[in-house]
């Protein structure tokens, strides 16, 4: 295969074969095309790849050559969703096309040595998950793909962001869900409210459920919570 050279943001980038990079189509580019080249071109959503990337402008004509484990990875994943495309069923396809997103993103990680910057943009990646789910917990129907797909990430990569704090999509779910029905349960203002009714409003749907996960995480049972919450708020005044 030939080669060819694309220049944006005041970078070259010479690709040869299983090499991947970035263009921005909404900024001046040029791409200079050997007449031996051939390659692929996808086309991503900008919200999906700054959701894992921030500023696409720090990554754009920067090459990501396949002599590195993680580049070759994403290289070789893009080469076979191309060639597999027409086999694939449409509903899987918006599924697939996260693999290779995240692929791309820790492999350009590895390459630029952008540590610091990319670390700034989970963190406000992660930010956001945490912001939707937080707005979302009443919902019953809010699963870990559904959180994932709000953020407009993968339930992959959203797992690897709450890896760093030893949790995973799935259970930061529940124990937010718990801390909030915890914090209820514990506020004298709502001691009007039942316990089911404060664990309906969290989206537990499953009393049972419910209360052997709030045990398991707190020590005491949800019952037993409200007592002491009594207690403090009808306790004389000196």
């Amino acid at each position: 295969m030939g080669n060819s050279i694309a220049h944006q943001d005041g970078r070259d980038a010479g690709s040869g074969p299983g090499d991947v990079y970035i263009l921005d189509p909404r900024r001046t580019f040029s791409v200079r095309v050997a007449s031996t080249a051939n390659g692929l071109i996808f086309k991503v959503p900008r919200s999906e790849l700054e959701a894992r990337l921030g500023n696409v402008a720090s990554y754009t004509a920067l090459t990501l050559s396949p002599k590195q484990p993680v580049a070759a990875l994403a290289s070789d994943f893009l080469a076979m969703l191309a060639a597999r495309t027409d086999a694939i069923d449409q509903s899987m396809g918006g599924k697939l096309v996260q693999q290779p997103l995240d692929l791309v993103a820790l492999a350009f990680e590895k390459a630029s040595g952008g540590v610091t910057q990319l670390s700034s943009n989970r963190a406000t990646t992660l930010m956001r998950l945490k912001a939707i789910i937080e707005k979302r917990l009443h919902d019953p129907a809010l699963k870990p793909a559904v959180a994932a797909a709000a953020a407009g990430i993968s339930i992959r990569y959203a797992n690897a962001l709450l890896a760093h704090e030893d949790s995973s999509l799935e259970r930061f779910i529940v124990l937010s869900r718990l801390e909030r029905c915890r914090q209820a349960l514990e506020n004298p203002s709502q001691l009007s409210r039942t316990i089911s009714e404060i664990a309906y409003s969290c989206g537990f749907s499953d009393m049972s459920h419910f209360a052997r996960r709030f045990k398991a995480q707190f020590g005491r049972s949800p019952s037993e919570v409200r007592p002491e919450v009594l207690r403090s708020s009808f306790t004389p005044r000196a």
